[in-house]
C-alpha cells in the first residue's frame, strides 16, 4: 500500500514527464498542422495543472491562487491565438504562450 505522499510525488513526476514530452514535441517537429495539435495539448495542459495548483492551496492565499489562475488563462489564451489566428506570428505567439504556462504551471506546483 503506497501513502499519500508517495502518490502525489508520482503524480508530480508524470506530470513533469508528460509536460517534458509536449514540449519537446512542440520544438522538434516541423509539422505545422501537427504543432497545432500540440499547442492545442499544452494549452489544455496548462489549465489542468493550473486547476491541480489552485485546488491544492488553501483558500487564504490569494495571492497563489490568482497566480494559478492567471497561468491558467494563459493556456487558455493560446489555444483562441491558435484556433482564431490565420497569421504566422499568432501561432508563434501562441506557442510561446502555452509553452509558459505548463512550465511556470510545473515550477508552480512543485514550490508550492
Amino acid at each position: 500500500m503506497m501513502d499519500p505522499l508517495g502518490m502525489l510525488v508520482i503524480l508530480f513526476i508524470g506530470m513533469s514527464v508528460i509536460s517534458i514530452l509536449a514540449l519537446l514535441l512542440l520544438l522538434l517537429l516541423k509539422d505545422e498542422q501537427k504543432k497545432r495539435y500540440v499547442v492545442y495539448f499544452l494549452g489544455i495542459w496548462g489549465m489542468v495543472i493550473a486547476w491541480v495548483n489552485v485546488s491544492s492551496l488553501p483558500e487564504n492565499f490569494m495571492g497563489e491562487i490568482v497566480r494559478a489562475l492567471i497561468l491558467g488563462a494563459l493556456g487558455a489564451a493560446a489555444i483562441l491565438l491558435q484556433f482564431c489566428g490565420k497569421k504566422k506570428s499568432l501561432a508563434i505567439t501562441a506557442r510561446i504562450l502555452a509553452a509558459i504556462s505548463v512550465i511556470a504551471g510545473i515550477i508552480a506546483a512543485f514550490l508550492l
